[in-house]
């Protein structure tokens, strides 16, 4: 599951706030109405910095703390193309216990460090996976030539993704792709690294 950018945890208004905590109490119920475990999650950003991240941060991790058991077991944090960067997304995580996916193409756009590869980020994320949480999870898209940064492209083409998956050979993420074709580029993926020891979702 991932609710829409109006599910806003951390607002500095608390009816925004609490309208975000009854959304993903109703993805969780979703969820554990199909009898589904804990590896299932929901992917939720960090909010907004309203001026002062630091304070952002801790409000959310105050709100975090409050939710219902069941949706705190289901929660996952993802970095975003234009506020909180990978490094405030693994800082605030560690300190709350929230797994962390890591989104590529948000980190091109928005990095934490441009020096740090994609497989150092995403061997960081995966430490804060425990067992009951599945396999660790990334998203994974490429720029739409033509577009905004950040707006998804059509279709993956293959030889970056092939690059991106022999940079993280061994680490055996989940890759969970955003492209505009879907199921059609999910297919050519699981095709081309049929045998290499990486899995596309």
């Amino acid at each position: 599951m991932h609710p829409g950018q109006y599910t806003v945890l951390n607002s500095h208004l608390p009816s925004v706030a609490q309208r975000a905590a009854e959304d993903l109490l109703y993805h969780t119920k979703v969820l554990d109405s199909l009898g589904l475990g804990t590896e299932h999650k929901i992917v939720l950003h960090m909010g907004g910095t309203y001026g002062n991240k630091r304070l952002s941060a801790s409000r959310f991790i105050s709100r975090f703390k409050d939710l219902d058991l069941r949706i705190r077991r289901r929660l996952v944090l993802e970095n975003d193309d234009t506020m909180f960067h990978i490094g405030d997304v693994l800082e605030t995580a560690c300190k709350a216990g929230i797994p962390v996916v890591y989104d590529n193409l948000h980190n091109a756009i928005n990095p934490a460090d441009t020096k740090r590869a994609d497989k150092n980020w995403i061997r960081d994320c995966a430490a804060t996976w425990q067992k009951e949480d599945g396999p660790p999870k990334i998203h994974y898209s490429q720029q739409h030539r033509g577009k905004r940064p950040g707006a998804h492209s059509d279709s993956i083409r293959i030889d970056a993704f092939l690059e991106f998956c022999e940079q993280i050979a061994g680490m055996n993420p989940d890759i969970m792709l955003e492209v505009k074709d879907k199921n059609i580029s999910a297919v050519k993926c699981i095709n081309c690294v049929s045998g290499r020891n990486v899995r596309a979702l």
